[in-house]
């Protein structure tokens, strides 16, 4: 069974079951790990506190997982945006599958978590939006995300804006 949550970094003086933080520090390590290179952080600064201190600098920010046991199947970073500065929406910043775990509806899964999260108790949706790499836009397309803007027009780094609804 694959379990979806968010993934908790405890502070320094935190107890937590071993197990659970265990998992916790795996899933923010792949994932970080996994895009270092956007994100400009360092090999140097993948280390528990560095992950740690990534996350404190952003506000807004949480990772969730997709776990099977003590395994990571994938995980992504959201960020929510209140309603003063961004229309209350939420954005997908990074959704990364294990490469074995591809094809195999870990991204859905993930996804549709995320939509879920979404949606508020009057009924209503909050926004949902996500830069996506061209070998991707199909994918989130089945999942009902549409380019934000009609014409298709992509970002200055090839990505394309999508938003969900």
């Amino acid at each position: 069974m694959i379990e979806v949550r968010n993934i908790v970094l405890p502070d320094k003086d935190e107890l937590k079951s071993v197990n659970q933080l265990s998992q916790d520090l795996n899933a923010a390590y792949w994932l970080i790990s996994s895009i270092r290179t956007s994100l400009r952080i360092s090999k140097n600064e993948l280390s528990i506190d560095g992950i740690r201190d990534h996350l404190d600098d952003k506000e807004g920010v949480s990772l969730l997982g997709a776990f099977s046991g003590v395994n990571v199947l994938g995980a992504v970073q959201v960020t929510d945006y209140p309603i003063p500065t961004s229309n209350d929406t939420l954005a997908i910043d990074y959704l990364v599958v294990c490469e074995t775990q591809r094809k195999k509806g870990i991204g859905r899964l993930l996804v549709n978590h995320v939509l879920a999260t979404a949606c508020r108790e009057d009924g209503t949706n909050r926004k949902v939006k996500l830069c996506s790499v061209p070998s991707a836009t199909g994918f989130y397309q089945k999942l009902g995300f549409r380019p934000e803007n009609p014409s298709g027009v992509s970002t200055q780094n090839g990505y394309t804006l999508m938003v969900h609804g």
